[in-house]
Formats: C-alpha cells, structure tokens, sequence
C-alpha cells in the first residue's frame, strides 16, 4: 500500500532498586503521560512490572518514535541526575 511506512519502537527499562512504593508511584506518572497526550491515531500500549524479590521494576513500551522517545525523556527526568520526584525530594531523605 502507498504512503509512509508503519514505525513501532519497542523499549524495555529496567529501573534497579525500587520498593513497592516507588514501582507504584513511577507507574502511575508513566501511565499518566501517556494517558494525558493519547493521540488515538499514533495508539502507545505500556505495562509496568515490578519484581519484590529483586526490588526491579520493568516498563515495556509500544508506541510511534516520537511518543516513546517523549516517554524515555520523561522517565529519565525523573529517575536521572539529580532526579528524585519519587522520593518526595529531601524532605525523604
């Protein structure tokens, strides 16, 4: 068929030390943002998984180049240097 082709990214982040707590809250803000630009003509489709025993946390992701990457950047904002909007910020520490 004529026009653009189809593009799909497949990511998985795998987030190390995260309690129940946090896994629960990261989940939320992930679901959040998608939910919050859905564009039903680009669908993204994420889980989140988290794993008590390893205290790890996965998020598969499944959407358009650009969404995604918006996702990525937003994860990476919260988790990265300097990032601690799950921890409350100091006030928890």
């Amino acid at each position: 068929p004529a026009g653009l082709p189809a593009l799909e990214v497949s990511s998985i982040v795998q987030v190390d030390g995260v309690d129940r707590t946090t896994a629960d809250r990261l989940g939320t803000l992930v679901l959040a943002g998608v939910n919050t630009h859905h564009d039903p003509a680009r669908p993204m489709r994420v889980q989140t998984i988290h794993d008590e025993e390893r205290h790890r946390m996965k998020i598969v992701i499944l959407g358009d180049a650009a969404t995604t990457a918006d996702l990525l950047r937003l994860i990476d904002s919260v988790l990265g240097e300097g990032g601690d909007l799950l921890s409350g910020g100091p006030a928890d520490a």
